[in-house]
């Protein structure tokens, strides 16, 4: 089991233990993953050329977290659980 796997693991633990009702627990990071790419191209694709300039640096930031979201080292999650206490 890896890393984000335990961690998983032990977030699930968690809740149960706090008597939630978890009745979603995913790996979001695809999904996420996907977003992030598809706001940017909707962006690019409306942006006025005088603003590339300013959104580069932003761009060069979501490279990175692409980057880690890529390698593993960084996980998008997604917890829905409920507790009717």
């Amino acid at each position: 089991m890896g890393h984000s796997q335990c961690a998983d693991v032990r977030i699930y633990g968690t809740l149960n233990e706090l008597n939630f009702d978890v009745r979603v627990a995913e790996d979001y990071t695809k999904k996420y993953r996907s977003v992030v790419f598809t706001g940017w191209l909707s962006l690019l694709l409306e942006l006025v050329p005088d603003f590339a300039v300013a959104l580069i640096k932003e761009c060069e930031s979501w490279i990175y977290r692409i980057s880690a979201l890529d390698s593993g080292g960084l996980k998008v999650s997604r917890y829905h659980a409920i507790n009717d206490e």
